[in-house]
């Protein structure tokens, strides 16, 4: 089973940084708790505007997300499910247990599991992760509270028994760089140390949506459908970007895709649209439905 990385998101990252719940902003006077929601389910769908997956989030007293359960309507396998269980055994850890295929009798495929153990910064920030699956830590490197340097380094295991664990002879390194430009994410690039870069992804921001603070971070949600990024990688962009354009190394494919926020009332996102250069029409690509915060 291919098991997702959350947390190295575009990677990264995700997973990531979330929705401007950052630690170090304050809210103003007439700004009250009850105005904070949480994203309590997002709908996801296909460029036919089928429904092909739905995820619930769930979250603990203090408000930090406890599980993530996602469903997969995919024809040729209905009934696939995906659960991850936060913990948080202190100030400076965080353990993320990805859980396999939930088996028909409702019991989890435990042989599945793949867990995750993060340390946190004085901030709250991811600053190292490691995993029980390879022999390999990302670290992550801030510049005055926002992220700026990821680095993947390691020897990823031959998966089998564990009495026959062995390591594969390729060291694999790679990192990424992010910049920043008034507050919102400008780029970021995949880059390693013999002078390979992967795509160069450029975001624009001429509407200036809020990236308002929602429980996970949506501006990675909307950039990368193959995350759940938390608000655990420095500041988040200030704003959703309006367009994302990423090109290849040698410039021999490029392309840009656009997005489109309906929002409500009180400016939260409640649907995202995309449309790729090419395509005749948008298409919806999330619905969220939110919890308000107690």
């Amino acid at each position: 089973m291919h098991v997702r990385n959350y947390f190295l998101l575009f990677l990264v990252v995700l997973a990531a940084i979330v929705s401007g719940c950052n630690k170090d902003e304050k809210l103003d006077d007439d700004e009250t708790k009850a105005e904070a929601r949480r994203i309590s389910r997002i709908d996801r769908y296909d460029e036919e505007q089928n429904k092909v997956g739905l995820c619930a989030l769930t979250y603990d007293s203090q408000g930090k997300i406890a599980e993530v359960a996602s469903d997969y309507l995919y024809s040729e396998n209905p009934e696939w499910e995906w659960r991850e269980r936060y913990s948080y055994p202190d100030a400076k850890t965080l353990v993320i247990t990805y859980f396999g295929d939930i088996n028909t009798d409702g019991v989890i495929n435990s042989d599945d599991d793949y867990v995750e153990t993060a340390i946190l910064n004085d901030s709250g920030y991811v600053v190292s992760i490691n995993n029980n699956v390879s022999d390999t830590e990302t670290s992550f490197v801030y510049t005055d509270g926002f992220l700026t340097n990821t680095e993947v380094l390691g020897y990823w295991y031959i998966r089998a028994a564990p009495a026959e664990k062995s390591k594969s002879s390729d060291v694999y390194f790679k990192y990424t760089v992010y910049k920043w430009k008034d507050g919102s994410l400008a780029s970021w690039q995949d880059r390693d140390t013999n002078g390979w870069k992967g795509n160069l992804y450029i975001y624009d921001y001429d509407l200036k949506i809020q990236n308002k603070p929602c429980g996970i971070d949506l501006f990675w949600l909307v950039t990368d459908g193959e995350t759940m990024p938390l608000n655990l990688f420095g500041k988040s962009s200030q704003y959703l970007p309006d367009s994302k354009s990423f090109q290849d190394e040698d410039g021999f494919y490029a392309t840009t895709i656009t997005y489109r926020y309906e929002r409500d009332d009180s400016d939260y996102v409640t649907k995202i649209f995309e449309k790729r250069r090419g395509n005749e029409s948008e298409s919806l690509k999330y619905k969220i439905t939110y919890q308000v915060a107690e």
